[in-house]
């Protein structure tokens, strides 16, 4: 039985036959395309192909595709354990621990690798993106910004500035090209909200995206370094253990 969630449709694939099921249940991204651009179209086209032909066990997989004259349906795995956000809510302290939060910056690190790899860079890694299922597992998703590169990462230019603002790299803004790095760049705020619980911009100065994206410009690379010494003590764990974890190819 479907239900309707916004542009989402929910399906409880216990009411399929067994031989249709796709782990325990599924939802349905719904796109209507007379309400696109036509740079959007090619996004979705972008998007669609992504999550059909990644198979790594943390990027999120379309189960299957509908599309007919109007709209785009794609089937995708149901994470039923909420976004990043949802996680570090049901902590004590609203935030990871380092363990934790090196589990998950590992895993998601090596899921950008294997995109990077596969000539695909993400360009809006953020909290709401990093989606868990039921079982806890890790899942990269919205691949809606998402560039397939024509030329290997290291040799790959792109020019479109995009993103979301607190999480955007300052090359995207301030310059005309830039590479895969820039989502590791996303990465290292999301490090920080794990383990701090708030983002580094956490003022009412900051909410008008002007000035914030001056400061990511100017200031943005010694003020996140200082964040990150004043709380040294909090994050030192963390930091062997990601190592750790990196360099073993079993962590």
């Amino acid at each position: 039985m479907w239900r309707s969630i916004g542009k989402w449709y929910i399906c409880n694939c216990e009411e399929m036959p067994s031989q249709k099921r796709n782990a325990s249940s599924i939802c349905s991204e719904d796109n209507c395309k007379k309400n696109l651009t036509a740079r959007e179209l090619v996004g979705l086209k972008y998007e669609t192909k992504i999550l059909q032909t990644m198979e790594h066990s943390s990027i999120i997989k379309a189960v299957d595709v509908f599309e007919n004259k109007r709209t785009v349906k794609i089937v995708l795995e149901l994470c039923e354990g909420g976004d990043l956000f949802d996680q570090m809510l049901k902590e004590k302290e609203k935030r990871l621990d380092e363990h934790k939060a090196a589990w998950m910056i590992c895993r998601i690190a090596r899921a950008l690798k294997y995109l990077h790899e596969h000539h695909v860079c993400h360009r809006d890694l953020k909290p709401e993106n990093i989606l868990f299922t039921k079982e806890g597992h890790v899942k990269i998703s919205d691949f809606g910004l998402a560039h397939y590169l024509k030329l290997p990462p290291h040799l790959h230019i792109m020019h479109t500035c995009c993103g979301t603002p607190h999480y955007v790299a300052p090359e995207v803004l301030g310059s005309d090209e830039y590479g895969v790095q820039v989502d590791f760049w996303s990465l290292g705020v999301i490090l920080y909200i794990m383990l701090s619980g708030y983002q580094p911009f956490n003022s009412k100065f900051f909410n008008k995206t002007p000035f914030l994206f001056f400061f990511i410009l100017k200031a943005f690379g010694s003020y996140f370094i200082a964040l990150f010494a004043l709380q040294r003590e909090r994050f030192k764990g963390v930091i062997y253990t990601l190592c750790i974890r990196v360099l073993s190819p079993f962590a």
